[in-house]
């Protein structure tokens, strides 16, 4: 009996003992399958915020390129309104030579005008000598009442041509005068214009360098291809992509067009004109300009 008891309670131990085995390794197999769960769901999200960042960063590099290339165009524009307005300046300053050249020789030819009167006025009394007639003493008279009436109207008319002369030569003056005055005018516009065009060829210039190097410093160490043409996005002007690459990239030195300002120092012209700040708005203000000066360049020419 006592053997038989002692093997029944081995027997209730070791199904006890089965159990608890069974047991654990059921619990073994929970925390197995738990963990396989929780690794997989974070590899998931793992590979989700790689693509997502893969995106976004295809995204800027896109919007990036679009704004390279309005920067160029910009940049394009203001060289071809500089260029017209070095063609202007040139114009006018050739202009400007000819109608000096023209007003030296007109009075060249005003001094040489007077010069021969002055000649001529010298001359005419020595020519006038009394002729007489009989060497009676009344024909005598009579010659010299007549030689000082002739020197009264010579020296009359002297006097009215010299009149006359500073008249003219006045009204030369006056003229040349307002001539070149209106030359000069002209030619400080066509300075000032070339001023403001190199101006914002200059401010072009280094905002395309900080924009450059914003890339550089912005790009990460293993860059992705870069495409060859800009992103198309279907019915959205190229303004409105520069402005939105400029709201999303951080180097991006434009915002967008309504209120926002730029880094492109406002040149007087500029402030004047109170020009907008967006990129269609400045290519339309240099389009404007390029207009203007060309329509100087035809009314210079037009005198010629």
């Amino acid at each position: 009996m006592e053997e038989f008891a002692r093997a029944c309670a081995e027997a209730l131990l070791g199904a006890g003992a089965a159990e608890e085995r069974a047991a654990s390794e059921a619990q073994a197999i929970v925390r197995c399958q738990t963990e396989a769960g929780r690794r997989q769901a974070q590899a998931l999200e793992e590979k989700e915020l790689r693509i997502l960042a893969l995106s976004e960063e295809n995204a800027a590099q896109a919007f990036s390129v679009v704004q390279h290339e309005e920067e160029a165009s910009r940049l394009r524009q203001w060289s071809y309104a500089y260029e017209a307005t070095a063609k202007a300046e040139a114009l006018t300053a050739q202009r400007c030579r000819s109608e000096m050249v023209t007003a030296v020789q007109e009075l060249q030819r005003f001094h040489r005008m007077q010069q021969l009167q002055h000649d001529m006025r010298i001359q005419v009394p020595s020519r006038l000598e009394p002729i007489l007639e009989g060497g009676s003493p009344a024909s005598t008279e009579d010659a010299d009442r007549e030689l000082e009436a002739n020197a009264g109207a010579v020296s009359l008319a002297s006097t009215e041509a010299d009149d006359s002369d500073q008249e003219d030569m006045k009204a030369l003056v006056l003229r040349l005068q307002s001539e070149l005055m209106e030359v000069e005018a002209e030619r400080a516009k066509a300075s000032a214009q070339r001023d403001e065009a190199r101006e914002a060829l200059a401010a072009l210039q280094k905002e395309h360098t900080a924009l450059a190097e914003s890339r550089q410093f912005a790009a990460p160490s293993a860059p992705l291809a870069v495409p060859s043409a800009p992103l198309a996005v279907p019915g959205a002007p190229a303004s409105a992509l520069g402005a939105l690459s400029g709201t999303l990239s951080p180097a991006s030195p434009f915002r967008d067009g309504a209120g926002s300002t730029s880094s492109v120092p406002c040149s007087p012209l500029r402030r004047a004109a109170q020009a907008p700040t967006d990129p269609a708005g400045r290519l339309l203000q240099a389009k404007l300009q390029l207009n203007e000066a060309m329509a100087e360049l035809r009314s210079l020419r037009s005198p010629g």
